[in-house]
């Protein structure tokens, strides 16, 4: 993954959001879906478009829930074939980047 910088980013409605900051992400999906991830602003990367023109894509950390295999006596992480394991799911973080920049500072 190509390193981002820690720089302000301006969104559609005017607000500067700072790396570090609290944000709300709003993502959309097919079928017409969206949805919002509470998160924190890391920085951005710059790129080209497909007429190379400048393109800015901003890089966030988001609250987010996976799955995965636990043993049940100690409650450690472990592969699926333990004979303790149990699938459950559990939340977590993970970075996204985003292309169209649907992005908004929290209070």
């Amino acid at each position: 993954m190509k390193p981002y910088e820690q720089l302000p980013f301006t969104n559609d409605f005017g607000q500067i959001i700072e790396p570090g900051n609290r944000i709300v992400v709003v993502t959309g999906g097919r079928s017409s879906t969206v949805n919002t991830y509470e998160g924190v602003y890391l920085g951005c990367r710059t790129s080209k478009d497909w007429r190379g023109n400048p393109r800015v894509e901003t890089v966030v950390e988001v609250k987010d829930t996976s799955y995965g295999y636990f043993d049940k006596t100690t409650g450690a992480k472990c592969h699926w074939d333990s004979p303790n394991s149990e699938h459950r799911k559990f939340d977590g973080f993970r970075q996204a980047t985003l292309w169209c920049n649907r992005i908004f500072k929290l209070a």
